[in-house]
């Protein structure tokens, strides 16, 4: 496919300046991702049959189906109500808010949007930090850091996760039973980390109280059951989707259908909780990513860098240390996008050769998911909580920056990074789990 217009370097090109775009932010990713798109249809790079069928619609419509459900708990204030509780739990202890927010922050970002995650408590933060009389940088860096390690917990938690599963054929309890505990030790851990180095900042000279009333965070209690519920059995129906034959995608448009059909009314109040720009962003960056493997690229990048390396455990850890780096400095999306086919032909090579695989190779998107999930924490910019919460930052009185934030976010990713490679180690090569 080398020959003729259009070219192997024609293709590498696009998806070249595709990505310098994507990274620099000049101009939206969505309308870059797009444009890349539809430049490979018109170049006649892919047909039109073949761009669509690169978008993998399991990943677009189980976006699609979260966010609707999402979107209504949201609308009826579950989410402010919940975090009312836990200030009021903190009983006004700096330490204690700081701990408890640092739980339902990861705890939540493990179910749901850890985007809206950060915007629905950062702010509740804020005003709490300055209520008690402490800065609320820790409070902020706390949250980004939640987010990121709880959104690295479950299948639905961050979009990277649920593009892995779909390609790889990977189910909800898949992940739970191999990635979900690196990440609560990375909790733990990391949480102690952060304990240690904002210690001071916990201290006040006088003990103030924090008056809020949960009971208005509740705008619509009719409309909070009608969305708690099919939450509720979306959830249970994800973790037996196995034993029912059910795809991920069909469980998160059916609980979004049911939360729907409950509700009475026009439903473009929750078609507009979901996050279209991101959707399309993610169909146009697949598309390009299909033209790739199209023309061979992924398999040509793999023959330079990886096919000589045998070593099945030394693949895994620079999955979890390079590509997790990288994830660092440029959004996990695309990162993750581009890394799936070099995982197939990782596995493909190792075994054409006989290397023997645990799991049949499956711990790579193990490896892959814990890195660029983790290499999130890295920077600012790093993931989207990252950048939402820098943004609600500005009007404190110290607002994070790529600069401050570095120093902490990049100790918190290398201690992650570390515990995920003992544990890969120890589970799949020692064990062999």
């Amino acid at each position: 496919m080398s020959q003729g217009f259009p070219n192997l370097w024609f293709v590498v090109a696009i998806f070249g300046v595709a990505y310098v775009f994507i990274i620099t932010e000049k101009i939206h990713r969505a309308k870059i991702a797009l444009a890349g798109a539809i430049i490979y249809v018109l170049a006649g790079v892919l047909t039109q049959a073949e761009a669509i069928e690169a978008i993998d619609w399991n990943t677009i419509l189980l976006l699609t189906g979260m966010m609707i459900l999402v979107g209504g708990l949201k609308t009826a204030g579950f989410f402010e109500y919940i975090a009312i509780k836990v200030v009021k739990k903190s009983k006004s202890d700096p330490k204690k808010l700081f701990i408890a927010f640092f739980a339902l922050t990861a705890i939540t970002s493990a179910f749901l949007s850890n985007v809206t995650t950060v915007i629905l408590f950062a702010p509740i933060l804020i005003f709490s930090a300055e209520v008690l009389g402490v800065s609320s940088f820790p409070y902020l860096i706390g949250v980004i850091v939640a987010a990121d390690i709880g959104g690295a917990a479950t299948l639905i938690g961050d979009p990277p996760n649920i593009i892995v599963a779909s390609a790889a054929n990977l189910s909800f309890m898949d992940y739970i039973f191999n990635v979900t505990l690196p990440c609560i030790l990375n909790f733990f851990v990391v949480l102690g980390f952060l304990l240690f180095v904002f210690r001071k900042s916990f201290k006040t000279k006088e003990k103030r109280e924090i008056k809020l009333d949960e009971r208005k965070a509740l705008k619509n209690k009719k409309l909070l059951w009608k969305a708690l519920i099919p939450t509720i059995l979306t959830l249970i129906f994800f973790m037996f989707q196995d034993l029912l034959g059910l795809h991920t995608a069909s469980v998160a448009i059916g609980g979004a259908c049911l939360f729907l059909v409950l509700t009475k009314g026009d439903p473009d109040t929750f078609f507009h909780e979901v996050d279209w720009t991101t959707l399309f962003f993610l169909a146009g960056l697949l598309i390009m990513v299909g033209a790739l493997e199209k023309y061979n690229v992924i398999e040509l990048f793999y023959q330079m860098t990886a096919a000589n390396i045998t070593s099945a455990l030394l693949l895994a850890l620079i999955f979890v240390w390079v590509v997790g780096t990288i994830a660092a400095f440029i959004d996990r999306v695309p990162v993750t996008a581009a890394f799936i086919p070099f995982v197939f032909h990782v596995i493909k090579g190792l075994s054409n050769i006989g290397v023997n695989l645990p799991q049949e190779g499956n711990f790579f998107w193990w490896a892959l998911l814990l890195g660029v999930g983790h290499g999130g924490l890295g920077t600012s910019i790093g993931a989207m909580p990252n950048v939402v919460v820098m943004g609600l930052s500005k009007k404190t009185k110290k607002p994070i920056t790529f600069k401050n934030y570095i120093k902490y976010g990049m100790i918190a990713m290398v201690i992650c990074f570390i515990i995920d490679s003992l544990y890969i180690f120890i589970r799949y090569f020692v064990l062999k789990i």
